[in-house]
């Protein structure tokens, strides 16, 4: 006579280790996505902070515009020349050229990270 075993709640050996590999596998795709974002998140982050960096560059420039200043050739506002200062962890480098027949300036600007 053959007997029918009822499964009552506990699974057999062969269960028990797929469940592990599909597991392994799942978290390694969790824990690889995870690692992956951080690098960019810190990329994003500096390239915001350089951002700032030139801002306040920028807004030093603006506030620093006047008649007298305007062309002296020990301004930083004289187009023609480059100029550098450090802000924070970065170093802003720019100049000025005049925009012909305007009578504006552009301003060009490079922000890098010091090492």
């Amino acid at each position: 006579m053959v007997r029918i075993h009822q499964k009552n709640g506990f699974a057999s050996l062969a269960e028990v280790l797929v469940t592990a590999v599909i597991f392994t596998i799942a978290a390694f795709g969790i824990f690889a996505a995870i690692s992956m974002l951080r690098p960019q998140s810190m990329d994003s982050k500096q390239r915001l902070d350089a951002a700032y960096a030139g801002k306040s560059v920028i807004e030093q420039l603006r506030a620093s515009v006047d008649a007298s200043r305007w062309d002296n050739e020990e301004s930083p506002l004289y187009p023609g020349k480059t100029h550098s200062t450090d802000v924070g962890d970065y170093t802003v480098n720019w100049s000025l050229e005049d925009v012909k027949d305007l009578g504006v300036r552009a301003l060009t600007m490079n922000v890098y990270l010091k090492e």
